[in-house]
Parts: C-alpha cells; sequence; structure tokens
C-alpha cells in the first residue's frame, strides 16, 4: 500500500507529511511566513517572499485534463486564480524590499515575472517602471508606465495614487 495515496471510492487523496512536501504548501507556507515578518523584518520577509517566488512555475495544475467535469475545471480554475495572486503580491512585494535596498535590477526582474503572470497587474507594472527609473532607464520607465496608464483609462479604471505620484516624477501627469 501507498503511504502518500488514498483511494476512497472515486476520490484519490494525497496524504503529505515531512516526507512528502508538496510545492503549493511549501509556497504557501512561505507567503504566510513572509506577512508575519513584514513589516517589522523586512529582510526575513524578503527572504522568504524570494524562496516562495522560485517556487512559481507558472499556474497551478495548467494542463490537467478535468475530463467533462466543470465542478472539477472550476475548481482548478480558482485555485490557480489564488496561487496567482499570491505569487504577483509577493513577487511586486519583493521587488519593493529590492528597490528600497539598491538592487534595481534584480527588482525588475521579479516583477517582470509577476507582468507575465499577470500583464496588466497595476502593481507589477508600477514597480516594473520605478525599477526602471532606477536603473535611469528613463525611456523604458515611461514606456511602461505609459502603457499602463492607457489601459487603465481604456477600461476606465482610476490609477491608484502611487501610480499617479510616479506618473507625476516621470512627466506623464501633470
Amino acid at each position: 500500500p501507498s503511504w502518500f495515496v488514498r483511494v476512497d471510492g472515486d476520490t484519490i487523496s494525497l496524504i503529505t507529511s515531512e516526507r512528502l512536501v508538496v510545492d503549493v504548501d511549501r509556497f504557501d507556507e512561505l507567503l504566510d511566513r513572509a506577512a508575519a515578518f513584514d513589516p517589522d523584518d523586512p529582510r526575513e520577509a524578503l527572504d522568504a517572499y524570494l524562496e516562495a517566488c522560485e517556487l512559481y512555475r507558472g499556474d497551478l495544475l495548467d494542463g490537467l485534463d478535468t475530463g467533462d467535469s466543470e465542478a472539477a475545471r472550476d475548481a482548478v480554475y480558482f485555485a490557480a486564480l489564488r496561487v496567482r495572486g499570491r505569487f504577483i503580491g509577493a513577487a511586486t512585494r519583493a521587488a519593493d524590499l529590492l528597490l528600497a535596498m539598491g538592487a534595481a535590477a534584480r527588482a525588475a526582474q521579479l516583477a517582470v515575472r509577476a507582468a507575465r503572470a499577470e500583464p496588466l497587474n497595476e502593481s507589477a507594472l508600477r514597480v516594473l517602471a520605478s525599477s526602471l527609473l532606477a536603473q535611469r532607464r528613463l525611456g523604458a520607465a515611461s514606456d511602461v508606465l505609459h502603457r499602463l496608464l492607457g489601459h487603465l483609462e481604456d477600461l476606465e479604471i482610476a490609477p491608484e495614487a502611487d501610480t499617479l505620484v510616479l506618473a507625476w516624477r516621470l512627466g506623464l501627469r501633470e
């Protein structure tokens, strides 16, 4: 018999333990740890955010064949959405912390990963533009923010205050 897989009728369960660690469980543990440290110990929080971001490889269960089960499709979709959201939050917060430490290039790399996961995420694009600005890549920073502002305007969504401040710094808003 398997120590990690249990079958009960048409349900199959994975039993985790110290001998079997599931990456998404570890991802959640690291983000919970980061949240507990942040903002009191930003260095410890950053380490946990970065470790969690390393575990994220794309949408959870991407490509899983759920057959004809709408319930299974919904469960996979919403689980993937939850994990992606947590990744984007972690990556943008880690990028903010890295930027504050003067590691603008590394911050930009994380911001790009977050923006690829969700291309219209305002926080991810804002920290990307900030990272580019810190690297004195004024044209690239302006381009990223200009595109973001255009998308928000098209959707009739007001930019967040931090986005407006950055737009003003880059001369994109008065």
